[in-house]
């Protein structure tokens, strides 16, 4: 009996506790860096890399534009390793939640890995989308499956999942 009390507390406090952390204040200060691949570029590349990963469009031409920009920018190299190695750290990851989730779990992140990897919906769609699934989702599952990595690499877009952080 206190065994299963032991993992119910946990599960109950969990239930409460938000499933993303609170996304960076936008517009305010610098921006937080999402790889050593834009530390060392000069203020107008990091700017307009900020202004490719914000624009409306869908995140197959971000992928294009950011592709262009590391050309533009003599970061091929560095771009292609960094993606390569996003790409590999996702299957990864995909591969083994595939494997250690079950039920309503693995349905739940496979809805989750199918909105990320859609690249005909902008950024705002796919928090929207992943949003509105996780909305519906039991608070305990929601905060047991994990939301796969984003294909974009940057901070989400303004206002992403707010809701779910009291703001």
């Amino acid at each position: 009996m206190i065994f299963l009390l032991f993992i119910l507390f946990p599960l109950s406090v969990l239930s409460f506790a938000p499933f993303h952390p609170p996304p960076p204040p936008h517009g305010h200060g610098h921006h937080p860096f999402p790889s050593a691949l834009i530390r060392n570029v000069s203020v107008p590349a990091r700017r307009q890399f900020f202004q490719i990963i914000s624009s409306n469009v869908t995140k197959e031409q971000i992928e294009t534009k950011l592709t262009g920009w590391a050309k533009d920018n003599g970061l091929q190299t560095e771009y292609d390793n960094y993606t390569q190695t996003v790409q590999q750290h996702m299957k990864t990851s995909y591969d083994n939640l595939n494997k250690w989730l079950a039920g309503s779990a693995l349905t739940l992140y496979n809805k989750l890995w199918d909105i990320r990897q859609n690249m005909g919906i902008t950024r705002t769609e796919e928090c929207q989308q992943i949003h509105q699934l996780l909305e519906a989702a039991d608070p305990p599952l929601r905060c047991l499956v994990p939301a796969p990595q984003s294909v974009i690499p940057g901070p989400p877009p303004p206002n992403c999942f707010s809701s779910f952080n009291g703001h």
